[in-house]
């Protein structure tokens, strides 16, 4: 769950998770870290250990955009992959997860609506851009 609040004029958004008994747990502390952060379109990994997700108006040097985030679910550990999925004025898609959870296939979006994709290694810590002008839709797996 995606929790949203103001507090004080600011602008507060966080990832919560709630148990079949109803216990509330806080995920994320974007609030600590970043002025008026939002969480846009995010997805869990195949095994459901982590979250990806685009967290816009971070301020690297007056780049002020959306940037890929994962989040481990069980030790609260999250990472900025420093991945730029567009500007204000654009909102990339939920990223795709890859059958093994090792995969991330996200979009940069341009303003003009054009977009790249990219794959992000989780586990070895890069990112490739693959293709431009295209957009996408999923992993394709052999039967």
């Amino acid at each position: 769950i995606i929790g949203t609040e103001y507090i004080l004029g600011e602008f507060r958004q966080e990832i919560f998770t709630i148990s079949r008994d109803g216990e509330k747990r806080q995920l994320t502390n974007l609030a600590g870290e970043y002025s008026d952060a939002r969480i846009n379109n995010y997805s869990w990994s195949p095994d459901g250990r982590s979250i990806a997700f685009w967290v816009d108006r971070i301020e690297y040097s007056s780049r002020t955009g959306h940037y890929l985030m994962v989040i481990d679910v069980a030790t609260g550990s999250m990472t900025n992959y420093c991945v730029f999925g567009g500007s204000e004025h654009t909102s990339p898609e939920a990223p795709i997860w890859s059958p093994s959870g090792e995969l991330l296939a996200v979009e940069y979006l341009r303003d003009d609506g054009s977009a790249i994709i990219i794959v992000v290694d989780l586990t070895d810590g890069y990112a490739a851009r693959i293709l431009e002008d295209y957009r996408s839709i999923g992993w394709m797996t052999s039967p």
